[in-house]
């Protein structure tokens, strides 16, 4: 009887549920232990076959980076209401658009219906942005 239950819990994916995994179509989906073997496509690294349409729903944090500085402790404490921080970045120079602590693209700032946003300048390719989720 045991035998019987690793033998079935092997051959369909398990969701964190303990159910199979399921794609939006109802089918149940081949997860990445039964994908075929990757190919190499010219990388030193193997590239995965993987099923995008199971993570396209996850939501990423994005941060757009205006610029930094490092400053001692002892400044930070005297820090207060008024007190102004100067960045390593001019007004005009491009802002970053960074996801998963990994830069994305370059933007320059912009007014959108009262609310900050960012004009794209620069995108890194989709590759390289599935690339570096590997």
């Amino acid at each position: 009887m045991e035998e019987s239950q690793q033998n079935s819990s092997a051959a369909e994916p398990k969701a964190s549920s303990g159910g199979p995994v399921r794609d939006d179509t109802g089918d149940e989906a081949q997860g990445l232990a039964s994908a075929p073997p990757p190919e190499t496509a010219g990388h030193d690294r193997p590239v995965p076959h993987w099923n995008m349409d199971l993570i396209l729903d996850v939501e990423l944090g994005v941060v757009v980076l205006f610029g930094e500085v490092r400053m001692q402790l002892k400044d930070v404490l005297k820090l207060g209401v008024g007190s102004v921080i100067e960045l390593d970045k001019g007004v005009n120079d491009a802002v970053s658009v960074i996801v998963n602590d990994k830069p994305i693209a370059a933007g320059e700032v912009v007014m959108v219906d009262g609310n900050y946003g960012v004009k794209l300048l620069s995108v890194e390719s989709t590759a390289d942005r599935i690339r570096s989720l590997a």
